[in-house]
């Protein structure tokens, strides 16, 4: 097995070492009636007291959210079924929503996890927007795995032991 070690030059060479991080597939979604959303280009939890997600958005799609500060959003954690959501936009697909309990936030119907949160913290970074939400509702189906993505793949990942 040969390490390939390279000084930083062009995005898409850094883009090799990156996709060798798996990370969930999260539709974020905003607004009422019909949400206007995006799928997060990564996903991580901050820290459990008190409750913080961390997501990033593409800055050319960020503007469809119209998140801010004290905006409330939610996060959908897309399951098996929900692949098609990962590569379209606001027009490009029908989806089925539900709104959550604790902010009325839109939440994708049938997803392995959803999130309800807060945003706190909006920093804009590179051709990226960095989010920090306090969660204040969340759900999840016992037994439903998330999507992850993978290499510039998307998929069910396979969990070692379960």
């Amino acid at each position: 097995m040969t390490r390939t070690t390279r000084r930083m030059a062009r995005p898409a060479e850094l883009r090799g070492a990156v996709d060798r991080f798996a990370t969930g597939v999260v539709v974020v979604a905003a607004g009422r009636g019909r949400p206007r959303w995006v799928t997060a280009a990564a996903f991580n939890s901050l820290s459990l007291d008190p409750p913080l997600l961390l997501w990033c958005v593409a800055q050319r799609t960020v503007a469809d959210l119209a998140l801010e500060v004290d905006c409330a959003c939610g996060l959908s954690v897309l399951a098996s079924g929900q692949e098609r959501l990962v590569h379209c936009s606001n027009a490009d697909a029908e989806t089925a929503w539900e709104h959550g309990e604790i902010l009325g936030a839109p939440l994708v119907a049938g997803a392995a996890a959803a999130f309800e949160v807060v945003v706190v913290r909006r920093v804009l970074h590179g051709d990226h927007e960095l989010f920090v939400g306090e969660v204040a509702g969340f759900s999840y189906v016992a037994g439903r795995t998330g999507l992850a993505r993978y290499s510039g793949a998307v998929a069910l990942p396979a969990l070692a032991g379960g």
